[in-house]
């Protein structure tokens, strides 16, 4: 092989590598949640997220007159780039570490899951993203 062919090779491999990694790294947020006759239930999770520290907002939307629920764990830096939240009405959820919400939280089968990252000098969050989700019925 000559060598504008190694080189050409080399660069096209390195152009694909940091293309891949690049779209790997991008932050995102993804929201999954369950209801039934008695229960409700979303999971919040930041995917690619930097260092730092993190907060959960859920809320179903405009329909309720329910207010948003800020998850009530402490503050969390994310994992491997990862970093979740669970808001449940189940105890056993909620024994878990899981934030409290009630049974009826989720309205007409839709939730709203939001992520915020907190400034620790000047003490505010900054918006991450947020999805609607259509959610599973039980």
């Amino acid at each position: 092989m000559n060598l504008k062919k190694a080189v050409g090779i080399a660069i096209i491999a390195l152009a694909l590598n940091a293309s891949v990694f690049g779209t790997a790294n991008a932050a995102s947020v993804d929201v999954k949640c369950e209801v039934g006759a008695k229960f409700s239930k979303i999971s919040i999770n930041g995917i690619g997220m930097p260092s730092g520290y993190y907060r959960a907002l859920a809320n179903s939307p405009k329909l309720s007159s329910k207010p948003a629920m800020w998850s009530n764990t402490p503050l969390k830096s994310p994992v491997l780039g990862e970093v979740g939240f669970v808001m449940s009405s189940d105890k056993a959820d909620v024994k878990a570490g899981a934030t409290h919400i009630p049974p009826n939280f989720i309205i007409n089968n839709v939730a709203v899951g939001s992520l915020y990252r907190y400034n620790r000098i000047n003490k505010t969050y900054t918006f991450v993203g947020s999805v609607k989700a259509t959610c599973l019925i039980k």
